[in-house]
């Protein structure tokens, strides 16, 4: 009777053992899987960062690009502006030097009280 008894007492004890075994390894598996959650969600969160950055250094890149392309844009026209200033000052300067013009202002001068 005592065999039975004690047999009963040590199967009741492995069972005890082996549940509070499951139950640690149901709690290692929970906290692994906890550990990856956040090592994914901390990956995520650094990629997304890094997209963010990359981006914001492609608008400012961009910006830059477009500001450089208007100030030549700019000094193109200028420099048309200042060519046709030149070119009409030039224009000028040969009409009045022209043989024509001599012609017209004697002719001007001769005609005059």
């Amino acid at each position: 009777m005592s065999f039975y008894l004690s047999l009963s007492l040590s199967l009741s004890l492995s069972l005890s053992l082996s549940l509070s075994l499951s139950l640690s390894l149901s709690i290692s598996l929970s906290l692994s899987l906890s550990l990856s959650l956040s090592l994914s969600l901390s990956l995520l969160s650094l990629s997304l960062s890094l997209s963010l950055s990359l981006s914001l250094s492609l608008s400012l890149s961009l910006s830059l690009s477009l500001s450089l392309s208007l100030s030549l844009s700019l000094s193109a026209s200028l420099y048309l502006s200042a060519s046709l200033y030149l070119s009409f000052n030039f224009s000028l300067v040969l009409s009045f030097l022209s043989p024509s013009h001599f012609v017209l202002t004697s002719h001007a001068h001769s005609f005059s009280p």
